[in-house]
């Protein structure tokens, strides 16, 4: 019963006589944790950098996914007890999604409150609303 199966699980013998595994190595589940996190948290941060920059209304997705990025990286760093390379590239990319998408929040904020607020503007708003209606008629 002294083959090369039973030699690599052969730790110690167990209560009956049999073979039991040896300990699992904690520190290596903890890194590879770490590292698919630190994995995750760099795809959260290239997809939110890619959000902010589209359109207007994907700022708020961008600025989630950067602080879910910048938090799993953090996570992702602890875990692992040193600096991963995809943790640093994660976060990163979450700062730059988090600050792209708060700029992109904060004009159009300010923008939406200088239109509201501005009679010119909708003086010309409506003026151009009658021109079209007067031009092309709803039946």
């Amino acid at each position: 019963m002294n083959n090369d199966f039973n030699n690599a699980w052969s730790y110690g013998p167990d209560a009956q006589g049999g073979m039991y595994p040896p300990p699992i190595d904690t520190a290596a589940l903890n890194l590879a944790s770490a590292l698919r996190k630190a994995s995750t948290a760099r795809t959260l941060g290239i997809i939110g950098i890619i959000t902010s920059l589209l359109c207007c209304c994907l700022p708020p997705i961008g600025l989630t996914l950067g602080i879910l990025a910048i938090v799993f990286a953090c996570s992702a760093n602890k875990r692992a007890g040193t600096k991963l390379a995809p943790a640093k590239t994660a976060l990163v990319c979450g700062i730059i999604a988090t600050v792209i998408s708060a700029a992109w929040l904060i004009y159009m904020t300010v923008d939406f409150i200088i239109i509201w607020n501005n009679p010119a503007f909708w003086e010309e708003f409506y003026k151009t609303y009658e021109e079209a209606m007067q031009q092309y008629p709803v039946q």
